[in-house]
């Protein structure tokens, strides 16, 4: 276990190493019931403070995990791209268990390619024929897709409705319900 001396982009110390958080979090109840109403951040907000006043935050690292910058959209769909290229060549055990891990078989799901392009929908989900899409299009359970759409680097969220003849770019499409919250 290595001992946590602080976060940001720039090093509290020379003798530090890097390293990007990719798990699992276990709080002692103090850390939880520290968190104030409202909005905050658990690192900057409560983290860095409890680690000023002397209190422990230590990581377990496993190295043999793959990790993958998710922080904005084009970083999300690189790591996306580079999970479908680990299914297509079956070099991907520990995505298998993320499904399962979820409910879900990976088995259930197919990857189109077309031209570098990639679709990733279930291999029951219905799609129009009129379809276009290039990019990464990645297709969740339960999308409902209209005809004559067009789709470029877009993550369609469960349940979520696109509406015949639009185009979506370089985004993802949230269902409406979900949407209005945000």
């Amino acid at each position: 276990r290595d001992e946590v001396v602080g976060f940001g982009m720039e090093k509290p110390n020379e003798d530090c190493k890097p390293f990007h958080f990719t798990g699992y979090k276990v709080y002692d109840s103090q850390i939880l019931d520290s968190i104030p109403e409202g909005e905050s951040n658990i690192f900057y907000d409560i983290l860095i403070q409890r680690i000023a006043q002397g209190d422990r935050v230590t990581t377990l690292h496993i190295p043999e995990l793959p990790w993958f910058e998710t922080g904005n959209f084009s970083s999300y769909l690189e790591a996306t791209r580079q999970c479908l290229k680990k299914i297509e060549s079956n070099n991907a055990p520990y995505l298998h268990e993320v499904f399962q891990f979820y409910g879900k078989n990976l088995e259930d799901w197919h990857i189109l390619k077309e031209e570098g392009s990639y679709l990733f929908k279930r291999k029951d989900q219905d799609i129009p024929e009129d379809l276009k899409w290039k990019g990464l299009v990645s297709i969740d359970e339960g999308v409902s897709v209209g005809s004559s759409v067009s789709l470029e680097n877009i993550i369609a969220t469960a349940g979520s409705t696109i509406e015949t003849g639009s185009n979506h770019s370089n985004g993802f499409i949230w269902p409406k319900e979900d949407h209005a919250k945000n």
